[in-house]
């Protein structure tokens, strides 16, 4: 299970030479490994960001790759190379690619902790979580606990071997919705606060989850809601 990378999107963009040598360089020495120690299994847990601006919804696995930073751009050289040795030298590799991932676990500081950690921890602070732009640009949340379902399914199929699999829960929700649930579970008397758009932010992304549905049978078992009373209920 490859999970190693850079990947905070901004120092990608400060240092792109260290994001390729970590994310590219890192995953080819993992690779050369498990060739050699004849490895059962090599899963890759690449990222949504490989696709770049939508050009259609929901999401596919063949929809064209045009990532927007370098962060994107080596997870998805990195995506490359583990179904290339998939067909090169007879590797059982498949990749996973996680929409918007949220867990109790993640942290304010952590780069990857995204806009739910973020809002919870200002409305337990009695503070209205702000929101980059009009709120209306939509994301798709799936948890954690799904994300590990989903890899355990792939381990279970043969047929799952040089595949791509997005995995999410295939249903847009929006930034301002998000706020609302998160406010309502809270019972405070608070509001969003609406902030300047974030550049280069991307309107809408949610996932196509058809492939992973047919070939792993995999269904999301966590609704947001649910998700969002725990980790409001876990966090210190």
């Amino acid at each position: 299970m490859h999970c190693a990378a850079q990947i905070d999107i901004n120092k990608s963009v400060e240092n792109p030479f260290f994001d390729a040598n970590v994310n590219i360089l890192g995953t080819i020495k993992l690779l050369e490994f498990a060739k050699k120690k004849n490895v059962e299994s090599f899963i890759y847990v690449s990222s949504a960001a490989t696709y770049g601006q939508p050009q259609f919804l929901p999401i596919t696995e063949d929809h064209p790759k045009n990532p927007v930073s370098p962060y994107g751009l080596s997870k998805h050289a990195a995506e490359r190379y583990v179904l290339l040795y998939s067909q090169l030298y007879n590797l059982k590799t498949s990749v996973i690619l996680p929409f918007n991932i949220y867990s109790s676990l993640l942290k304010e500081d952590d780069p990857y902790s995204g806009v739910i950690n973020k809002f919870i921890l200002k409305v337990k602070n009695n503070e209205s979580p702000m929101i980059e732009g009009d709120g209306k640009q939509t994301r798709d949340f799936i948890h954690a606990i799904d994300v590990v379902k989903a890899i355990e399914l792939i381990l279970e199929k043969e047929e799952a071997s040089g595949k791509i699999f997005n995995i999410g829960t295939g249903i847009p929700t929006t930034i301002l919705k998000l706020s609302e649930l998160i406010i309502s579970i809270s019972k405070k008397d608070l509001s969003p606060i609406f902030v300047e758009p974030r550049m280069g932010d991307i309107r809408n992304s949610y996932a196509s989850i058809e492939l992973a549905k047919k070939i792993l049978g995999f269904s999301p078992s966590i609704k947001l809601e649910k998700g969002l009373k725990e980790i409001y209920y876990e966090t210190p």
